[in-house]
């Protein structure tokens, strides 16, 4: 999960380079902004799953915001603050942990 303090936006998504890919949303200034950072990552199985329903529970809070350096926009993004996506994705991993998922 990262943020940006400057556009106020949580990204929600998963990768197996976390480095990379927080240096990827910068240079294409995702919601106009550079200065995404990771705000929370959690290791995890059924990881897209995971994103899925964490998207799903964050839901209401959903933009579209395009790319400052190439086509195209994102709907991974939602204009809330890291807390309250940093609690969703937690209550989304524990559930499935308790479902044996």
């Amino acid at each position: 999960m990262a943020f940006s303090v400057s556009a106020g936006l949580v990204k929600v998504g998963y990768t197996l380079n976390l480095d990379d890919r927080i240096r990827q949303i910068n240079l294409h200034k995702m919601g106009a902004a550079t200065d995404w950072t990771i705000c929370e990552s959690i290791f995890c199985k059924n990881a897209g799953r995971i994103e899925v329903q964490v998207q799903r529970v964050l839901a209401k809070f959903r933009v579209d915001v395009g790319y400052g350096a190439k086509e195209g926009s994102s709907r991974e993004v939602f204009q809330c603050g890291p807390r309250t996506a940093i609690i969703a994705m937690r209550k989304v991993v524990r559930d499935q942990a308790l479902a044996g998922q």
